[in-house]
């Protein structure tokens, strides 16, 4: 699957979890921080209804293609328009030249 680099309009963030320790007390604090700031093309949404404790939920799940990168690991987080998704996915296209990135709402 090929992508127009025009495509690429979406401004996305990849974050990393780091962990500090205070120099007052010792104890540890984990942040998210940016780690890059990329252009991505969003290719589709899903959505599924589900009810888990008898609560209605709506899953949804977001794809984008981005530039390949190696930096870039399932555990990471990205932020579009201001949210907050975790990665579930991450898939090489394009012998080494593009990715596709799965995403999903943060619980």
């Amino acid at each position: 699957m090929s992508c127009n680099v025009g495509n690429m309009n979406e401004k996305i963030l990849i974050l990393k979890e780091v962990s500090t320790r205070s120099a007052v007390n010792g104890s540890w604090t984990n942040t998210w921080t940016t780690l890059v700031t990329i252009w991505a093309a969003r290719l589709e949404e899903s959505s599924k209804e589900s009810i888990l404790k008898d609560k209605m939920t709506l899953d949804t799940n977001i794809r984008f293609q981005i530039r390949y990168r190696t930096d870039i690991k399932p555990n990471y987080r990205v932020r579009y328009r201001s949210e907050d998704y975790r990665i579930i996915g991450i898939k090489e296209t394009e012998r080494k030249t593009l990715q596709e990135i799965t995403i999903s709402i943060l619980d």
